[in-house]
C-alpha cells in the first residue's frame, strides 16, 4: 500500500512538476563530511602515529560505512528536499608495530539521519549509538599498566549546517550525548567546523582535487581543538553522483577520537584510500 501511495504521489507531482517522493532513493542531500575522523565512509588508512598510548606508531585505520535512503520528500528544485536515512559504520584501529598487527579496538555505530537542502544551505540531523570493544590482543598480550576498561557505550544527538559557496563548503553544528553507560563518564558537550573544497573537473570529468579541514572540541577535554585535515584526488564520478576512490593525505594532531582513548592526544600523518558507491 505505501509503495502504491508513494509511486501515486510522485506520478502527480511529476505531471504538476511540484513535489515528489521516493523510497529507497539513491544519494544524499548532505555531503558526508571530507575530513572528520569519523564519518560514516568506507575506507583504508595508514599512519605514523606520535602517541604515548596505545603504545603504537604504525598504525592501520579501516572503517565500512555509509548512508542507506530510506524516504525522500523532494521540493520544486531538483535537489532540495528532505530524506531520513539508516547509517552505520564500523571504525577498527589496527597496532603494525605488532607481530600479529593487534586489533586495538574498534568502534560500532548505527542510527538514523535526517538530512535538508534548499539552495546553497543544507543539515543534518542524526541520533545514533556507539559501542565500543577493545581487541582480543590487546587484552591478551598488554603489556602497558595504564590500561582499564571501560564500558564505552551510548546514544548521541548531532545537528550540522553547512554553507555551499562556489567550490568551498563552510559547516558548524555540534553533539550532544543523550544517554551513556554509567561507567563512560564523557561530558556531553561538542562542537564541530569546518571548510572544504572540491575543485574544478579534469582528465574529461574523471579526476578532481579535493581538500578539507574540520575541528572539534570537547567540554570532557577543556575545549581543546582536535584538528583533522585531508587533502587529495577524487578519481572516478563526483561524491554522490555514482562511485568513486578518494586518495588522500591526512593530517591529525588532537585527541584521538577511537572508543575509551579519547582523553589521549596524538599526532600522526598517513595516506588514506576511500570508496564511494
Amino acid at each position: 500500500m505505501l509503495f502504491f501511495l508513494s509511486g501515486k504521489a510522485a506520478a502527480d507531482n511529476q505531471d504538476t512538476g511540484c513535489r515528489s517522493s521516493a523510497i529507497f532513493p539513491s544519494g544524499n542531500l548532505f555531503y558526508p563530511l571530507l575530513a572528520a575522523p569519523k564519518e560514516a565512509r568506507t575506507f583504508i588508512s595508514q599512519y605514523k602515529m606520535d602517541s604515548e598510548f596505545p603504545d603504537a606508531s604504525n598504525v592501520a585505520l579501516v572503517a565500512y560505512g555509509g548512508h542507506y535512503g530510506l524516504y525522500r520528500f523532494s521540493e520544486s528544485k531538483v535537489g532540495q528536499g528532505w530524506q531520513i536515512s539508516f547509517t552505520a559504520a564500523l571504525f577498527a584501529q589496527f597496532n603494525l608495530d605488532k607481530p600479529s598487527d593487534d586489533l586495538v579496538n574498534a568502534d560500532y555505530t548505527f542510527g538514523f539521519t535526517l538530512t535538508h537542502r534548499r539552495g546553497s544551505f543544507s543539515s543534518r540531523f542524526r541520533i545514533y549509538h556507539q559501542s565500543s570493544h577493545l581487541g582480543d590482543e590487546l587484552l591478551l598480550n598488554n603489556s602497558l599498566p595504564k590500561l582499564e576498561w571501560m564500558d564505552i557505550n551510548f546514544e548521541s544527538l548531532e545537528a550540522l549546517l553547512a554553507w555551499q559557496y562556489g567550490r568551498w563548503r563552510l559547516y558548524g553544528g555540534g553533539e550532544y550525548i543523550l544517554r551513556q553507560a554509567e561507567s563512560t563518564r564523557i561530558d556531553p558537550p561538542m562542537v564541530r567546523f569546518g571548510l572544504e573544497f572540491r575543485g574544478s573537473d579534469l582528465m574529461n570529468k574523471r579526476m578532481r582535487f579535493i581538500g578539507g579541514l574540520d575541528l572539534a572540541s570537547r567540554q570532557e577535554l577543556g575545549w581543546s581543538v582536535d584538528t583533522s585535515f585531508k587533502a587529495g584526488l577524487e578519481l572516478g564520478d563526483r561524491e554522490l553522483e555514482g562511485r568513486n576512490l578518494r586518495v588522500l593525505l591526512g593530517i591529525y594532531d588532537g585527541h584521538l577520537p577511537y572508543g575509551q582513548f579519547y582523553a589521549d592526544k596524538a599526532r600522526s600523518v598517513g595516506l588514506e584510500l576511500a570508496l564511494s558507491f
